[in-house]
């Protein structure tokens, strides 16, 4: 789990412009997020939802299905910097059983039901020593519990995961707030799911990922790019399609591929065996 990175300098201005969607149900949610110009503004405008709903900080993240090998995922989160840096920099989340459990299961859970289990563990290990100095951390900063949502990835790579936090508050009455609203925070879940998996792919979706959804009509498609001489309208004919659905093939392709024209995708599909040269 890297640093939180700054990607735009306006999001300030544009958040305090935006109001807060009036009812918090799944298209309205999407709606208001989608307002959002880079990672900084969308954090931003979450941040004001998760107030809305009672709490004061959140975390978003995509498990890949290998993220304990090191592979970085993708973050979006309001906690400071001071929380993050050690959290990253010592890679406590290679040993964090939040995640491991948010990378196998869809229930919903309170982290201290977790770290509770582990921290009373009649032993010391590695693992218990690390998640000891997680609930440390989080108990320095004032967090006495999270709400974690565990969901499937839409795009079906993996899982992804929302965490809720409130600062200074008792466990008691965290844990009503979390009953009142548990169904308003899976809607945000879903909603940012989508939302960084359309419009934040390189930030949140792994090269893994990208490559595993170029198949089908999208490879067809990229393939075809190269018959035919970049020309979506004979494309479009052999496929026996539209040439704006043949465009939107295409598109997904460079997509997958990460790059952002057609001469770049098929040289890209070239160098990583896709696609080969017919004798």
């Amino acid at each position: 789990m890297g640093r939180r990175q700054k990607h735009c300098n306006n999001a300030t201005e544009q958040t305090t412009q935006t109001a807060l969607p009036i009812k918090l149900e799944q298209d309205s949610i999407i709606e208001h997020l989608n307002e959002s110009t880079c990672l900084d503004s969308l954090t931003m405008l979450t941040q004001g939802i998760v107030e809305t709903l009672g709490f004061s900080d959140f975390s978003f993240l995509r498990i890949n299905r290998n993220w304990y090998t090191g592979e970085p995922f993708g973050l979006l989160t309001s906690l400071p910097d001071e929380f993050i840096a050690p959290y990253s920099n010592e890679r406590l989340f290679e040993s964090d059983m939040v995640l491991s459990y948010c990378r196998d299961n869809i229930q919903p859970v309170f982290a201290s039901e977790i770290y509770d289990y582990i921290d009373k563990a009649p032993f010391d290990t590695a693992l218990t020593r690390s998640n000891r100095t997680i609930i440390k951390t989080y108990k320095r900063f004032g967090y006495v519990d999270q709400y974690i949502l565990p969901i499937t990835a839409s795009n079906g790579y993996g899982n992804v995961m929302l965490s809720l936090l409130d600062k200074n508050t008792r466990k008691k009455t965290f844990r009503e707030n979390v009953m009142k609203t548990g169904a308003q925070c899976r809607l945000l879940c879903k909603a940012l799911d989508q939302i960084t998996t359309n419009r934040f792919q390189e930030q949140f979706i792994s090269s893994n990922e990208r490559l595993s959804e170029l198949n089908g009509k999208s490879l067809e498609a990229l393939i075809l790019l190269i018959r035919h001489d970049n020309r979506i309208s004979e494309i479009a004919k052999q496929m026996h399609i539209s040439p704006i659905t043949a465009s939107q093939h295409i598109a997904k392709a460079r997509r997958c591929l990460g790059v952002k024209t057609n001469v770049a995708a098929v040289v890209k599909a070239f160098e990583l065996g896709i696609i080969g040269f017919n004798k």
